[in-house]
């Protein structure tokens, strides 16, 4: 790696820059994974996208360039859990049980309204992820490479030797 680090640097350099993220990076081959024994039922397969490692490592440095944006412009809530270091289920939970145990302290009525929101980054509209970056203040060059990233991706899936045709990504997060 230490011989190649150079090229692959000067490669996200150049996605940075251009505020481009390269085409071939953008197909993704699905593979079913069988969750439990029952084979009929399609809701029973997890689907694993395997995408570029290169195109992983990108989109960690740019994961991590958005999260000190968000947590240093306090975008983020204080009371949002998922998918932030430092912060879990249990802190939820823990939020939660404080803030029912604080309305039983002043007497008050409490009221737990719960959302499953399971798939939710599979239904990620595009169009309205951009309008959200734009709102949160994040740079015209910033979003113009999300953009780049999340269009023109495609995915076909595999399964042994059988393979389907190559259809077009439109929403969803990778």
């Amino acid at each position: 790696l230490p011989v190649t680090l150079p090229a692959i640097t000067a490669i996200f350099d150049k996605s940075l820059a251009t505020l481009m993220f390269q085409l071939t990076w953008k197909s993704a081959l699905v593979r079913p994974l069988q969750k439990c024994s029952s084979q009929q039922n399609p809701s029973q397969f997890r689907p694993i996208s395997i995408l570029p490692a290169l195109s992983k490592c990108l989109e960690q440095i740019v994961h991590q360039q958005f999260s000190i944006y968000l947590e240093s412009n306090n975008i983020l809530s204080n009371f949002q859990s998922g998918f932030r270091s430092n912060h879990s289920t249990t802190t939820a939970l823990l939020k939660i049980v404080d803030d029912i145990r604080l309305g039983i302290d002043k007497s008050q009525v409490t009221i737990l309204t719960l959302f499953d929101f399971s798939k939710a980054f599979d239904c990620v509209y595009y169009p309205l992820l951009l309008i959200k970056l734009r709102k949160d203040g994040f740079s015209d060059g910033s979003v113009k490479w999300v953009e780049s990233y999340l269009s023109g991706r495609r995915q076909c899936v595999r399964s042994g030797e059988k393979q389907s045709r190559w259809k077009p990504v439109t929403h969803g997060v990778p």
